[in-house]
């Protein structure tokens, strides 16, 4: 079956999720450190300074709240009514796309938290997301050469505290041998060296965490439904076409085979298998016998 790509190739390499957005992670680090009580608070407080420092105090303290309110209920409802278009839905692929498992991915997930109420402002903790930075920028200088595909960057919500959530990356290789390069490579000596000489000392609060995976061809496999790339979607890959160099997304429409986990995985499945899932399905998203079989 042919695959049909998402995306055309890409003349230069497209900037990895945890990359594009620097500034937004940290506003998202930023308000995950406070509780909305704390953010109530500090709102107050602004409220209660315009209050007694400029004039007209009861305009001061309601108007800046109503004309706000009333600006994100008009551009809600603009975007409602489909007056103008929603930017959350902006670059969202239509339908199904995956990337198939033909060949060998690795993945490493790294995570860092402060075991202290002063969360990302506690010593030690700008360290930590500098020398990760340092990490994916070096990989991102010559992706080819260290086998890196891609990485993004999360916030967890396992539910066991309101604030502090762990921050993690995961970072994606071509296989598991580029991995332990990149592990015994200057950046990342660099940051382990660091953390041994002030970690159990001065940074005893500072916890951090990593879990590898190595999945062989056809050991793995992923679907995204109505989603912007991300994860593996996001990766790409320099490959050569007509003696060009360009950057490949993974990314393939998900139908015939494609549509049923075993068969992302190259798994053989049998034709009653999925039969409540085919009725779901259009012709061109079902797999050739699943189609004779309607």
């Amino acid at each position: 079956m042919a695959f049909e790509p998402i995306f055309n190739s890409f003349s230069t390499r497209p900037t990895p999720q945890a990359l594009r957005h620097p500034t937004g992670s940290f506003l998202h680090l930023l308000r995950d450190n406070f509780s909305i009580t704390t953010w109530l608070l500090f709102g107050a407080l602004l409220q209660g300074l315009a209050c007694l420092l400029l004039p007209y105090p009861n305009i001061a303290l309601i108007a800046p709240v109503t004309l706000f309110l009333f600006y994100k209920l008009f551009y809600i409802t603009l975007i409602a009514l489909a007056l103008i278009p929603d930017p959350l839905a902006k670059n969202v692929i239509p339908g199904r796309s995956t990337p198939p498992s033909g060949q060998s991915v690795t993945a490493i997930l790294l995570a860092t938290r402060a075991n202290s109420s002063l969360g990302i402002f506690s010593p030690g903790f700008k360290e930590v997301g500098d020398y990760f930075a340092s990490f994916i920028r070096d990989m991102n200088s010559d992706p080819t050469r260290y086998g890196y595909l891609g990485s993004n960057t999360l916030l967890s919500a396992n539910g066991d505290q309101a604030t502090g959530a762990e921050s993690m990356g995961l970072v994606y290789f071509k296989n598991e041998q580029k991995l332990h390069e990149l592990v015994h490579g200057p950046s990342h000596t660099a940051a382990v060296e660091w953390y041994m000489r002030n970690g159990g000392r001065d940074f005893a609060h500072i916890g951090l965490m990593h879990e590898a995976f190595a999945a062989p061809r056809n050991g793995w496999e992923g679907i995204y439904l109505k989603f912007k790339p991300t994860g593996l979607g996001a990766t790409t890959k320099e490959v050569e076409v007509e003696g060009k160099k360009v950057w490949m997304s993974p990314l393939v429409k998900g139908k015939g085979r494609l549509s049923y986990s075993k068969g992302r995985m190259g798994r053989p499945f049998g034709t009653d298998e999925w039969t409540d899932y085919d009725k779901l399905l259009g012709d061109d998203e079902k797999a050739p016998s699943a189609i004779e079989k309607a």
